[in-house]
Formats: structure tokens, C-alpha cells, sequence
């Protein structure tokens, strides 16, 4: 019998699935690969909606990380803009230019957790592309 509950199963479900399925997007290359992963990020903004009102009608079903607030309000959406520029400079070869990315975000005095992201993506950078 379909219940909000199972609904939300189902889309958590649909929701990791889709979220392996940009890693892969992202790893093959698949071509234009920016376009295909944001065309994902959409289908999962749209199961978000969904389950937003599920749990509108039945907040016991809500996922106790969604009840906090948040510990950097805000900081999370600039260093995934981050990501995404630094990926973009990645895919066209200009590795300094997504480590500078790195470096400047850095030199903000971002919350640790997010600067030491950042550390590590300057790492893997450096790691890969052999700079």
C-alpha cells in the first residue's frame, strides 16, 4: 500500500542513484559533461521539492539533518560554487587556475571544514595533473 512513508523511500532511493549517477557522468567524461550533471542536479532539486512537502505533511519522516541548522548558513552554496568554477578550469587543462580558485577561497579565512576542503582539493589537483 502506498504511504508518504514508502514515497519517501522511493525518492531517497531515486535520489542516490541519481547522485552515482553524476559521479559516473563526471568520470567517464560524458560529454558535455557540465550540461548532463546539472541537468541530474535538476532531477534531484525536483525530488527534493517532493519530499520538502512530504515532510510538510508529516514531519516525523524528515531526516534529522534537516531539522539543524545548519552550522555555516550560506557557506556551503559558495564553496559548491567553488567546486563547480574549479571542475570547469579542470576540464579545459588549466590547473592553476582551479588551485588559485582553491588558494583565494582559502585566504578568505573560510570555517576550517570548508578550508580544509579546499586543501584537499589543491592536493588532488596537484596529485593528478602532475603540477
Amino acid at each position: 500500500m502506498a504511504t508518504l512513508k514508502t514515497l519517501d523511500d522511493l525518492l531517497t532511493t531515486a535520489s542516490k542513484i541519481l547522485d552515482q549517477a553524476a559521479t559516473q557522468i563526471r568520470d567517464i567524461p560524458l560529454e558535455p559533461t557540465k550540461e548532463y550533471i546539472r541537468k541530474v542536479g535538476h532531477a534531484l532539486t525536483l525530488i527534493f521539492e517532493i519530499q520538502h512537502e512530504i515532510y510538510r505533511l508529516e514531519p516525523s519522516l524528515e531526516p534529522e539533518y534537516l531539522r539543524k541548522e545548519p552550522p555555516y548558513p550560506g557557506e556551503g552554496r559558495k564553496f559548491g560554487d567553488i567546486i563547480i568554477e574549479a571542475a570547469d578550469y579542470e576540464q579545459a587543462g588549466d590547473f592553476e587556475k582551479a588551485i588559485a580558485l582553491y588558494e583565494a577561497y582559502i585566504s578568505e579565512a573560510p570555517p576550517d571544514f570548508f578550508a580544509n576542503m579546499a586543501r584537499n582539493q589543491i592536493q588532488r589537483i596537484k596529485k593528478e595533473s602532475g603540477v
